[in-house]
């Protein structure tokens, strides 16, 4: 493409140089550092302080790290400090120890036993060494102390016999040590020493106890090039590195040659590590971290200012390399993780393709690509191998790989309709032909006439004209297209037909989803596509069939959104993801995921941001930048991690060095022996391989218990209750491709038996068995001799027994036979009392009623007494108000005493008013006792109830009558069952009349002592009788009374439920709401009034009132309540004393939905309220179905609900349904109601908003229409939508389908 003027020629030209300079640049920074990303470990990850000066390996695996604040432990998850003192140098010996040096002190520490030993402050080294500066020291395989000094020159200590050799320089003796200043000490594979002074390098001679100086600088054509020695280090291969002041130097171990390489810049001071990795690299720290390799010499990895004064390096065995910093902790690279290569974005995925990876001039990017849209990116390959790639601006380039450039394709005649921010896709059939395609028609290039052949149809049906062609592959019969949310296409080549292959629920064959976001012809089988959707994993789809195999998570891919599906040479397929890049075998179908614990830029990759290179390299864009591999040069993990114990818990108890591990750290413990009652065992290991962490899995077998192994993510093992015997802990690890380790550690486990199983004990047990047996021998005979005598009184007892048995079940059936026909006369009786009004007809049928009711609670209280007997009745206690409850039972005999002439008083003395107790069995206590008095008391008498407390807080009862008395040969035996006074000297005049059943009063008495309390009774004949009940009943503790009338005591959230309290009782309302904080939200009022206006302003889910209250009682509440359309749905649960049958008719024909009476249970009240709230739920639950499913026409709204508020809405909403403008306001108007009222009534009737309602009713009734033949877009106008479109999309949201698809199932959803 031309730019038509000369301005936009110099503007392109200067663009161009920008980005070459940019590029350029880029590169030079990216090749500044050949490290991956690190791990950053500090003081968060357990380490003990940031300056760390020495890094080194021990022989199990564990990194032993060196600190301003002493030793540390790491087993890749966690640190173990030691504190000694400051560290600055850290080396191991042959022995597995380590020697750890500062400035003046050398220690050595014992792995083994964690112990350290002072070595500079033994007896022996002051006397002879004094407080000397250490500058470097060595202990070679000889177990030889080497010390070098500042000026005092170099000490060899024999470590077992403590005897040592110094060396000084020694003026005209070439033999000596060249400068009493030593530097550095190593120990080639020879076993020589090599010393580093301040006049150049020094080998020791071990047979002639003497030095052997390197010739210095210029001597010979082998010498050193400096003799300024910055530091000495052996190479694993046995090469020796010398490091001077501007080279380094490499001397061969076998042949002794030199080869020098001039540093990148002088070093004026010593070299602070050296090490050495795998693929024959060194490190080298000097005034920053240098790669060395003999083919490409030095490359700075990260200076002084990348690396925060890097102070050492080291490189374990599984390739990790470990950077020491000066306060800034550690840096931890894989080495292994340099396959991948990142490129982060500069100019966006395709400028940065183009020149980046394909090394493109930019001069030679077309114009407008780096802001072209990236997810347009297509491309192909032709015959010669040249590319072929759009970026969906309508436009086709061709880049030659070997002349780099780049030219633009002309494209085929575009439909008129045509949108340019659609893609260009680019495929190659088998036989090589460019194929290109937008939207629905597709072109074939013909090379020869360098033009575009169209298609003489389209590639996908024209009714899919909606939905965009994504990518699409070409094979010798079809054509195969996906879509973005329509499946896959298969056009016919000859005959033009397209078949549609989607997702079907239910069948696992089909797609597994309809995004689909790439496809991909498999090269080495021609019936095979590889098929990527979007969040339902990958399919591997057959031609011949049209059938897919779904791979998703649980078949081992890191994600099911995917993005590409690659396959290579190899038999491989790269699928990207949003978690990673996994390989996938086209044949077994096994798994191996890479992150950027791998290398990876990024995790998370976009679509179509992919390229494959002819060599069969790929590049992948990502969030963050583009990575690139040689899927070839990827290798498996081949190293074997050792595993290694860390911790060790007994009983829950840390194993510390001790007895049981023969001083030895749990890490050296190979055997322990345990006491029985020490099976508990926890074992915590490590695998000693420290690059991509979260890769390596562990197992653990316990032979003897385990059959096989246990593989976890966790590496703890965990053994309770072992039972006494032998077994071996097994220990393993994978390493980061998944293949199990060679080396498995193992512990052996005894546990012995307890001292009550061994050969003594079970010998005491046997002669103790003997004689138990003997005396057991002995009483059966005499059993045997008495068991004639105990037969007689056993079948004497078994028959009383019996007998008695008879009678409990008597009294239990007789009474519960009674309830049914007494039933039959009170409930007729009461409907004939309101039928006949008549005085007479009335007085006979009060009779009736008080005899049944007589009559029922006669057979109560033989009721009552069975279950007694049975053990069947227990005490439950409620709390409530003591004085109230007495004071309404006796109030209700107020009339009948009043009928008889007797005055009837009620006193309640010094008592709490609230109390926890049994409100049944108080009940007929003071029931039976109040009838008791009234039935002895002649008229003109008087009976005295008095209510108190005593000193210990029992409760006290008192009723006194002035009647007629009981002698005293009577007094003992009124409370026993059927006991009855009859004769005429008990005092009673009239036997036949007053006499009872003999049962009230010994129910009385079982019943106060199945409370815990006791009765007393005095009586004298003629003056009265005095019956005293004591109880311990539990004083209430007063409950707190809140200020505020409203309280919240939950948090509120759309799942709590919503309770307003209304009882003018403070504190009985403070308890109620404390019965509901834990999953309601509570609103308080103190009177009917004020709870209606609550309910109106906070629509509550539940009302709880209580019915005798000031200003306006519950009955006139609920009233109310149930008037206002607004609330009427809310259930009201009344709350009160009055327990009479009228109170309760009364209550629940206002309207209340349940009635509780005081004193209450806290359960069944909560019971109560949960049931209502069910209810609740339920019709909610019920209504929002009516107005969803569709095979309940809304013919008839008004016969669908009972519920008043809609039984005005449906018509409202069936009038109006076909007027488009009819929305919320006009809903409101017509109701007479305000849009937040409206919206509350709604939610709480069907959880929808208003809004919804309105929609789901148009809905409904659209299925109505469609069912009677109307097409789609007369349904939506019929019911009320605009927009068929709007309409079309309602419907699929609602019912899952579009009206056509609904029709076409002929109406069923």
């Amino acid at each position: 493409m031309r730019w038509s003027s000369h301005m936009n020629r110099n503007y392109y030209l200067l663009l161009s140089f920008l980005l070459t300079l940019y590029g350029w640049l880029g590169k030079v920074a990216a090749q500044s550092n050949g490290l991956p990303q690190p791990e950053i470990i500090t003081q968060r990850q357990g380490l003990s302080q940031g300056f760390i000066s020495s890094i080194v390996q021990d022989r199990q695996g564990f990194i032993w790290v060196g600190t301003l604040d002493g030793l540390s432990r790491y087993d890749g998850a966690e640190f173990k400090i030691f504190q000694p003192a400051i560290i600055l140098e850290i080396k191991t010996d042959a022995q597995g120890r380590l020697w750890t040096r500062n400035e003046r002190d050398l220690d050595r520490f014992d792995p083994t036993t964690e112990t350290f030993f002072r070595f500079t402050q033994q007896p022996f080294y002051l006397k002879h060494f004094k407080r000397e500066p250490i500058q470097c020291f060595l202990v070679d395989n000889r177990n030889r102390l080497w010390l070098g000094f500042g000026t005092e020159g170099l000490v060899c200590i024999d470590l077992r016999t403590n005897r040592f050799r110094r060396f000084r320089h020694q003026p005209g003796n070439s033999h000596s040590i060249s400068h009493s200043s030593v530097s550095d000490i190593v120990q080639d594979r020879q076993g020589r020493i090599w010393l580093a002074t301040r006049r150049g390098l020094d080998r020791f001679d071990e047979s002639g106890n003497r030095f052997i100086h390197s010739n210095s600088a210029g001597a010979t054509p082998n010498a050193l090039p400096d003799s300024a020695i910055r530091g000495l280090y052996v190479r694993p291969d046995g090469d020796l590195l010398i490091v001077t002041q501007s080279h380094l130097t490499i001397q061969q171990s076998r042949t002794g040659d030199l080869k020098s390489v001039k540093l990148p810049k002088p070093s004026a001071e010593k070299v602070l590590g050296f090490s050495s990795d795998h693929q024959g690299n060194d490190y080298v720290v000097m005034d920053g971290l240098y790669r060395f390799n003999d083919k490409t010499g030095f490359r700075l990895l990260a200076d002084s200012s990348g690396i925060r004064a890097c102070r050492g390096v080291y490189v374990d065995r599984s390739d990790v390399l470990w950077v020491a910093t000066n306060g800034a902790g550690i840096r931890k690279y894989n080495l292994r993780s340099g396959l991948f290569q990142g490129a982060p974005y500069r100019m966006g995925f395709s400028a940065d393709l183009l020149t980046r990876i394909l090394e493109l001039p930019v001069s030679e990017l077309p114009p407008g690509l780096a802001r072209a849209d990236a997810y347009n990116f297509r491309y192909t390959y032709d015959r010669q191998g040249n590319l072929w790639f759009s970026v969906g601006n309508s436009s086709v380039y061709r880049l030659d790989f070997q002349t780099k450039k780049c030219r633009a394709v002309p494209m085929p005649p575009l439909p008129p309709d045509d949108q340019a921010d659609r893609p260009v896709l680019l495929t190659t059939d088998p036989a090589g032909k460019i194929w290109l395609a937008r939207h629905l028609s597709a072109w074939r290039y013909d090379e020869a006439g360098s033009r575009w052949e169209p298609l003489p149809f389209t590639i996908r049906p024209n009714d899919d004209r909606q939905r965009q062609s994504l990518q699409f592959v070409v094979d010798q019969q079809a054509i195969w297209v996906i879509t973005g949310s329509n499946g896959l296409f298969r056009t016919d080549l000859k005959t033009g037909q397209s078949r549609h292959y989607t997702h079907h629920p239910g069948d696992s064959t089909s797609l597994s989803r309809n995004n689909l976001t790439c496809i991909f012809a498999d090269p080495l089988d021609a019936n095979r596509l590889w098929i990527g959707t979007y969040g339902s994993g990958l399919n591997r789809f057959d031609k011949r069939t049209g059938q897919s195999q779904w791979l998703t998570m649980k078949n081992g891919l890191p994600n099911n959104v995917v993005y590409t599906a690659i396959p290579d040479r190899r038999g491989f397929l790269w699928i990207a993801t949003n978690q990673g890049l996994c390989r996938l075998n086209r044949q077994t179908l096994q798994t191996r995921i890479y992150t950027h614990e791998d290398g990876l830029l990024a995790d998370e990759f976009n679509r179509f941001h992919f390229l494959q290179l002819p060599d069969d390299r790929i590049a992948l864009g990502g969030l963050e930048g583009i990575t690139a591999f040689d899927p070839g040069k990827l290798r498996e993990d081949t190293y074997q991690p050792p595993v290694q114990i860390t911790a060790i818990q007994i009983n829950n108890r840390p194993l510390l060095p001790g007895e049981l591990t023969q001083n030895r750290t749990v890490s050296r413990v190979d055997q322990l022996d345990l006491k029985h009652d020490q099976n508990f065992i926890t074992v915590n290991f490590a695998a000693m391989q420290y690059n991509r962490r979260s890769k390596i899995r562990f197992r653990y077998q316990l032979t003897g218990l385990d059959p096989d192994w246990i593989v976890t993510e966790r590496p703890t093992a965990v053994y309770t209750d072992l039972r006494p015997g032998d077994y071996t802990l097994k220990l393993n690890a994978s390493n980061t491709s998944g293949i199990w380790s060679q080396h498995v550690r193992t512990l052996t486990l005894t546990i012995h038996r307890p001292w009550w199983t061994s050969w003594w004990a079970l010998t005491a047990y046997g002669l103790l068995l003997i004689g138990i047996g003997y005396g057991v021998v002995r009483a059966y005979l005499n059993r045997i001799q008495m068991r004639q005598s105990m037969e007689l009184r056993q079948k004497e007892a078994e028959q009383l027994r019996m007998v008695d048995e008879m009678k409990s079940r008597f009294f239990a059936n007789i009474t519960h036979e009674f309830r049914t026909p007494i039933t039959l006369i009170m409930t007729p009786a009461e409907q004939l009392m309101a039928r006949f009004r008549e005085p007479q007809d009335q007085q006979r049928l009060t009779t009736i009623t008080r005899s049944a009711n007589q009559l029922l609670d006669l057979v109560n209280q033989f009721l009552d007494l069975s279950k007694l007997e049975a053990g069947a009745l227990k005490a439950e206690e409620s709390r409530g108000n003591l004085r109230e409850f007495i004071g309404a039972i006796v109030q209700s005999f107020q009339f009948q005493a009043e009928a008889r002439g007797v005055d009837l008083r009620f006193f309640p003395e010094n008592s709490a008013e609230e109390y926890w107790f049994d409100a049944g069995k108080l009940e007929r206590i003071v029931f039976n006792l109040i009838a008791n008095a009234l039935k002895f008391t002649k008229t003109g008498g008087e009976i005295d109830c008095r209510l108190g407390q005593t000193h210990s807080g029992k409760v006290v009862f008192t009723i006194r009558d002035s009647g007629i008395g009981i002698s005293a040969d009577h007094l003992p035996h009124i409370f026993d069952r059927f006991y009855q006074v009859e004769d005429s000297s008990s005092g009673l005049s009239e036997p036949k009349q007053q006499g009872g059943t003999g049962i009230g009063l010994a129910l009385v008495k079982e019943l106060v002592e199945l409370q815990g309390g006791e009765i007393r009774v005095q009586s004298t004949l003629g003056t009265g009788t005095e019956f005293t009940v004591e109880l311990p009943y539990r004083t209430a503790v007063p409950l707190a009374v809140p200020t505020p009338e409203v309280s919240v005591v939950a948090e509120e959230t759309d799942e709590v439920n919503h309770l307003l309290i209304v009882e003018d009782n403070q504190e009985l309302a403070t308890y109620i709401a404390e019965t509901f904080t834990d999953s309601y939200r509570i609103f308080r009022a103190s009177n009917g009034a004020e709870g209606l206006a609550l309910a109106l302003e906070k629509m509550p889910d539940l009302i709880i009132s209580d019915v005798l209250m000031p200003v306006m009682n519950g009955y006139s509440l609920v009233r109310e309540l149930k008037k206002d359309v607004r609330i009427s749905h809310i259930p009201v649960i009344l709350l009160t004393a009055k327990s009479a049958f009228e109170s309760r008719m009364e209550g629940l024909a206002t309207g209340a939905n349940d009635y509780v009476t005081k004193p209450f249970h806290v359960e069944e009240l909560r019971l109560r309220v949960r049931n209502q709230l069910e209810l609740q739920r339920k019709l909610r639950e019920w209504i929002r179905a009516s107005l969803i499913n569709p095979d309940s026409p809304v013919t008839d709204p008004e016969n669908e609900t009972s519920e008043p508020f809609l039984e005005i809405l449906y018509p409202i909403l069936e009038k109006n349904l076909d007027n488009s403008m009819f929305g919320v306001e006009e809903l409101c108007q017509q109701m007479r109601m305000s849009r937040m009222s409206i919206y509350r009534k709604m939610k709480a009737l069907t959880g929808l908003s208003t809004n919804e309602v309105i929609r789901n009713y148009r809905l409904k009734r659209a299925v109505y229409y469609l069912r009677q033949g109307l097409t789609s877009s007369e349904t939506a106008y019929q019911v009320g939508f605009d927009s068929p479109a709007y309409f079309t999309k309602c419907f699929r949201e609602l019912y899952q389908m579009t009206p056509t698809e609904f029709v076409a199932k002929g109406g069923i959803a």
